[in-house]
This record gives C-alpha cells, structure tokens and sequence, in this order.
C-alpha cells in the first residue's frame, strides 16, 4: 500500500503543479507593457529596467538596460524622450503569442507582440532636430530653413536621438568616449547626441531658443511596438526589445509619417 500511497501524493503534487501553472499562464502580457509604458511616463527609470529580460538570459546587455533611456548613451532606437514625460496611449494591442523553442524540458517559453500609441497631447510634443542640431553643431539659418523646408528627407536617420523637450542645454548630459570604439563613432558623422546646438544668421547673430523652437517639426505621435517574452508559464513577463513605427510629425502646417526604426534588444 505504501506504493499507492506514494503514487497518490506524486498525483496530487502534479495536479497542484499543473493548476499553478494555468494561474500563472493566464497572466496578460498586455499589463506588462501597460506597466512598462507607466514607467517610462512616470519617469520611474529603475523600474522600467527591471521590465527588461529575455528567454535566454537574464543578464542585461553591456551598458545595462538603462542605455535605452539616455539620449548620452546613443543608443538607438532610443526612449529617453518619453522618460518623466506627459503623453497618453492606446491600449495595448495584441499582435500575436505563441510558443518559441524550449530551452529545458520543465519550462515553454512564450513570445508576444504587442503594440501601442503613444499621443502626445497632453502639452508635451518632443521637437524633431536637424542631426547636426542634435550633436551639438551650429547650424546657420539657411541650412536651418533648408531643414525645416522638407524635416522627411532622412528623417529615419536616429529618429529617436532626435526629439527633444526643448532646445535649452542641460537636456543631454555630457559624455566622454570610454573606447577608441564611441571616439571613431562620434567623429565619424553618426548620430551621437549632445545639448542642441545654436542657428546663427547670415550676419553672426544667434537666434532666440524660443523662435527656434516655433519652427521646428514636433512629434504627434507613433506605435511602440514591444516585444514580451516569459520563459515559462510560471515566470513573469519581460520585455525582450522594442521598436518605433509610423511616427507622425507636423511641420509648418503639414504632417509627414516616419516609418519602422529597427529594434532595441
């Protein structure tokens, strides 16, 4: 009897296992990136890493989670015009879940894509800045013009790096290459961000910040897409990486769209 005694715990123990894991798996990754989108809004930066993981591992890339929130750290796509910021967003959308190659024979991992919008209506709408305004070159008042004139021409090219909350210095903390690498890069021409840097006129005069500010294109808003990962039905949802779509930008009375800028992991 002390079998069947044995096989009825083992059975029991299962069914226990078993009902946990339909607890666990009924979890909603939609409250993930609901939850990762309030970070981000509420400026609350520690916890909008700890949303990061993936599958695989949990160790975070070199630099840490927290380079996706710094305009200093050029990575790109990049979120750190949404951190601390007032914007409102759709719910989130589910895309697609399903079920990805295990890893183990106790644990199946699951993928999901879900999608917002982000609406900046709520008084805050991030300017779009020339790349070299936004590396911290001056730029004179006709290349200035020539900008404003068509913003879509490479507007794709470190889209993210480039909307700011103002044109005021202090948005950008100052950084100092830590390789040969970053110092190839910021010499190079790449989009590597830094305070705005100043228009100038034909005859040397700097332009006011604020009449700068008025003719800039703003950002109205785009779909963020997330990328929500578990590695089993009894582990909690995480964000694997995310992406930026069909940004809306209005310039001088007309609106323009930004297509896909590719994925951050």
């Amino acid at each position: 009897m002390r079998w069947l005694y044995i096989l009825i715990l083992a059975m029991c123990a299962l069914a226990v296992i078993s009902a946990a894991g339909t607890l666990f798996g009924s979890a909603d990754p939609r409250a993930t990136a609901e939850d990762f989108v309030k970070a981000l809004r509420s400026g609350n930066m520690n916890h909008a890493t700890e949303i990061f993981g993936n599958i695989a591992c949990t160790c975070p890339p070199k630099g840490g989670y927290g380079q996706y929130l710094r305009y200093e750290s050029a990575t790109t796509p990049n979120l750190a015009f949404l951190v601390g910021k007032p914007f409102s967003f759709d719910s989130p959308r589910l895309i697609y879940r399903r079920y990805v190659k295990k890893i183990d024979a106790w644990e199946q991992p699951e993928e999901t894509s879900i999608t917002t919008t982000l609406n900046f209506d709520q008084g805050y709408s991030p300017l779009f800045l020339p790349v070299a305004m936004s590396c911290g070159h001056q730029l004179s008042q006709q290349d200035f013009e020539k900008f404003n004139s068509n913003p879509a021409d490479e507007a794709d090219r470190g889209l993210s790096l480039r909307l700011r909350p103002s044109v005021q210095p202090g948005v950008v903390k100052s950084h100092t290459p830590a390789n040969k690498d970053e110092a190839s890069a910021m010499a190079s021409g790449n989009v590597w961000p830094s305070d705005s840097g100043a228009v100038k006129s034909a005859d040397g005069k700097v332009m006011d910040s604020k009449q700068v500010e008025s003719k800039l294109p703003r950002l109205l808003s785009l779909e963020l897409k997330l990328n929500i990962v578990r590695r089993g039905n009894m582990k909690d949802w995480t964000l694997d990486h995310f992406s930026f779509d069909r940004a809306l930008l209005e310039s001088q009375g007309s609106k323009f769209r930004v297509q896909a800028q590719a994925a951050g992991k």
